[in-house]
């Protein structure tokens, strides 16, 4: 008897332990607007080929290949994402290739 009693004590207590964890995890995260998660996703690529063609200022052959070589990749990974129709991709590829 003393057994049982201990077990269900216990296990009360960690059923409550449970459903304090699970309820304490009140966070309200903030939905982005699917323009918005376009607008950071289109930031995200200006910067990234900012970045990389920094890195190779000096030698403009060497940019017009890696900025051609990135515009393909960022063409491929956007052919992908929901968020972004073929329209759009075109579009900001013409965006991303003036700068």
């Amino acid at each position: 008897m003393n057994y049982e009693m201990i077990y269900n004590v216990l296990g009360i207590l960690m059923f409550l332990l449970i459903m304090y964890k699970v309820f304490k995890k009140n966070v309200t995260t903030e939905i982005q607007s699917k323009d918005e998660k376009k607008a950071d996703i289109i930031n995200g690529y200006k910067e990234k080929l900012k970045a990389e063609l920094e890195l190779l200022k000096d030698d403009k052959e060497a940019q017009i290949v890696k900025k051609t070589e990135l515009l393909n990749k960022y063409s491929e990974e956007l052919s992908r994402n929901i968020f972004i129709d073929a329209n759009e991709i075109r579009d900001i590829v013409l965006q991303l290739s003036h700068i």
